[in-house]
């Protein structure tokens, strides 16, 4: 997917970076991000579209650990911590923000813009000595119409392996840093970074409906000589024309983000489907090469069996009397090949008329065997 045209003069990068100090901030950012609370400005229809881009940590149930509870985890594995405690009054976590303004929510490539969203993080936050991700949960927001955004929460660690925000934001010229390399990093999707040291802000639809209820609380003020029917009428008026208006710009914010995130849906749906389908194929392909794996063990096992039942039956008959009797059978039988072998060098004629000796008496040996077999059974002769 391509983005398609972008002003750029008006589509700028949005970064918002908050320090968590306390348990119960992680708390409320973690209700917040997977939306175990109203959220204000968020639309039920749309929070299917949100998607956890880095996922948290499990506990041993399967469960999604708390971010309070992901902190100390990755706290635990750093060494200095073995012997060191955590600084009270220091900071245990950033929220950062990342999101752009509304006017590019219609063209931007939500896809690459994710990526790229996930990609600036990774470099810039992740210097642990041990080589983990200090970024402990990325969700994007899909449900806040004209604030779509990227929450992540890090866990800020040094090179030293120890908890350090100054490290991360200390000061503006860092933070004006921040805004540059992420300008960068969105420059190809016609996003573009802010004037710097301007005191320009992002506007939220938290805003837009604070400005609403402003304008709605703007009451008109009687004119002199005005009676009560006539300024009725004229601050209803009025106050209908504020409402409509605004009303209309939170609306249209609305229409474009959903009109945006189904075109997106649908593509998401797509792609979804493509795996399922293959991932289907797959296993169905796995699951008969395991029935015939289990086939051909069992005919295995079996055969194995009637081994086992044979080899039983020999060793009961092999007492060590038979033993005895089949190793001098063996040595009669090794010394009789010996001279065979030299009256085939030195009397041919005498060796071949032993062999036709030897064939008649195999015959009537083995039908004299068949008669006892009758009687007796010999698992070696059998």
């Amino acid at each position: 997917m391509t983005s398609r045209s972008i002003n750029t003069n008006r589509c700028f990068n949005v970064l918002d970076i908050q320090k968590i100090k306390s348990e119960a901030v992680f708390r409320a950012y973690f209700e917040h991000n997977f939306r175990l609370k109203e959220v204000e400005n968020a639309d039920p229809a749309l929070t299917p579209l949100n998607e956890e881009l880095i996922r948290i940590d499990m506990d041993s149930n399967g469960t999604r650990l708390s971010y309070y509870k992901a902190f100390q985890k990755r706290i635990r594995e750093l060494p200095y911590y073995q012997n060191h405690s955590i600084r009270k009054n220091g900071v245990y976590g950033l929220s950062v923000v990342i999101s752009f303004s509304r006017e590019a929510a219609a063209a931007i490539d939500i896809k690459s813009w994710k990526e790229k969203s996930i990609g600036w993080l990774e470099k810039n936050f992740n210097v642990a000595p041990d080589g983990k991700s200090n970024i402990i949960s990325a969700v994007y927001h899909a449900d806040e119409p004209g604030n779509v955004h990227c929450h992540a929460i890090i866990i800020p660690i040094d090179e030293r392996g120890r908890l350090n925000a100054s490290r991360f934001t200390d000061g503006p010229v860092k933070l004006s840093e921040f805004h540059s390399t992420l300008a960068q990093e969105m420059e190809d999707l016609g996003l573009v970074r802010g004037i710097p040291n301007s005191h320009a802000k992002h506007k939220t639809i938290h805003k837009l409906y604070g400005e609403l209820d402003k304008a709605l609380s703007d009451i008109p003020q009687p004119f002199e000589g005005e009676n009560a029917f006539t300024y009725r009428q004229r601050a209803l008026n009025e106050l209908q024309t504020a409402w409509l208006v605004n009303k209309k710009r939170i609306d249209n914010e609305k229409r474009a983000a959903i009109e945006f995130q189904s075109g997106l849906s649908n593509l998401e749906r797509e792609a979804i489907q493509k795996e399922y389908d293959s991932a289907a194929i797959e296993m169905e392909e796995h699951i008969a090469s395991l029935r015939q794996m289990e086939s051909s063990l069992q005919h295995k096992i079996k055969i194995l069996k009637e081994t086992e039942q044979h080899m039983t039956q020999s060793l009961q008959w092999l007492d060590q009397e038979n033993l005895e009797e089949i190793q001098m059978k063996l040595i009669k039988y090794e010394d009789l090949c010996k001279k065979m072998e030299f009256l085939q060098q030195n009397y041919p004629e005498l060796s071949e008329e032993l062999e036709q000796i030897f064939s008649k008496t195999e015959n009537v040996f083995s039908q004299e065997i068949q008669t006892k077999d009758k009687t007796r059974h010999n698992p070696w002769r059998s």
